[in-house]
């Protein structure tokens, strides 16, 4: 006889057709396999996927009828009786397997939960099934207060050019407001938070209010460090309504500028802000290997230039750059360099730097890497 589905099912319709029974899961029919208890009990030995894919609903015969459930398998030291269940006369016993889970159970109070209960190892080496504990979902660490991260956007660190002027600078260069991100559920939330830098002009820590999240950097002002390239932290604390307190720092480095452009002869260190040269923040770390690599366009008459604080190093190694994967080839022999020259940058910084020069003048379109060392 051929089996006529009907063509509109709704979610756990079932479909009987002779002595065998489908329910529709949402997409498709789910064969049903159904027990009848005898009075003596019954004993289900789960030893594959059958019954773990596809079990049986067992109807009861009578009050006094006992479904044993028992599992095999390697290392459990044979079968172990893990569940014994009974019910009332007529009455079925589902039990429903969308994936790794054994029984679904709803609570009393809320139609829209399910406790799962899920075969687990116990310590004493049984089997049993055991509904899933918060502890099975999150580690410990999860509970505790936790601050993520301080930032700027989305940046924990940033640069900005160094200066002297004696009001410091201010923090709304930086593209935003400070962000304070906490970690979520379940770790308990902030109660209290605030921000503070020894370097803040003026006020040196502010209170953050509830939700302990932002704090404007429009009115916010920084002294400058006393040298390049060094940095100022800024630091977030907050405590958890579990009373724990926690950190987070934001770097903020100040280098100067290196200056890189083709001109004439002569160039020194009074010469960089008007030379038309390019200007880009670089830290001793932009400056170490593998360097910075630098692509010109010399016409006649003019020599490539490169300069940066001396304070990154006095040692330049120079190769051309031939394209990627490409070797590069060693050139420093072929350039020129000036050491200490005085340079104040646009803010009033005033430090030495080394000019290197390329001893050949129109070299036209050619790509140098600088190390500095």
């Amino acid at each position: 006889m051929a089996l006529q589905f009907p063509p509109s099912p709704n979610l756990n319709q079932t479909y009987v057709s002779g002595t065998r029974s489908w329910k529709w899961n949402g997409y498709a029919w789910d064969a049903v396999l159904s027990i009848v208890a005898p009075s003596s009990g019954i004993n289900v030995g789960v030893s594959g996927g059958d019954l773990i894919s596809n079990p049986p609903n067992v109807i009861f015969g009578s009050d006094t009828e006992v479904l044993n459930v028992n599992i095999e398998g390697d290392g459990l030291g044979g079968a172990k009786l893990i569940h014994s269940i009974t019910g009332e006369t007529g009455t079925t016993l589902e039990h429903v397997f969308p994936s790794n889970h054994f029984s679904s159970i709803s609570q009393p109070d809320r139609n829209d939960v399910y406790g799962r209960q899920f075969l687990v190892l116990k310590d004493d080496g049984d089997v049993g099934f055991e509904y899933i504990k918060i502890q099975d979902v999150f580690k410990n660490s999860d509970f505790v207060f936790d601050i993520k991260s301080l930032r700027v956007g989305e940046k924990t660190s940033k640069s900005t050019l160094i200066g002297t002027d004696a009001a410091g600078t201010t923090l709304s260069d930086l593209g935003g407001s400070f962000v304070v991100e906490y970690a979520g559920s379940p770790s308990p939330q902030p109660v209290s938070a605030k921000i503070n830098s020894n370097s803040f002009v003026g006020t040196t820590e502010y209170d953050l209010s509830d939700p302990y999240t932002t704090l404007s950097t429009s009115n916010l002002f920084v002294s400058y460090p006393a040298q390049s390239d060094n940095s100022i932290n800024i630091k977030v604390t907050g405590t958890g309504s579990d009373g724990v307190s926690d950190t987070s720092n934001f770097n903020l480095k100040f280098p100067n500028n290196a200056y890189f452009g083709s001109g004439e002869l002569g160039i020194g260190g009074s010469d960089l802000n008007s030379s038309g040269f390019t200007a880009e923040l670089k830290s001793a770390n932009d400056l170490s290997s593998p360097g910075v690599t630098v692509f010109y366009d010399v016409p006649a008459n003019e020599y490539a230039y490169f300069a940066y604080p001396t304070s990154r190093g006095t040692t330049v190694t120079v190769s051309e750059f031939q394209g990627e994967g490409l070797p590069t080839i060693p050139v420093t022999e072929y350039f020129n360099v000036t050491s200490n020259q005085s340079h104040t940058n646009e803010l009033g910084f005033t430090e030495n730097y080394q000019i290197v020069t390329s001893a050949q003048s129109g070299l036209g379109s050619v790509a140098y890497i600088f190390i500095v060392s």
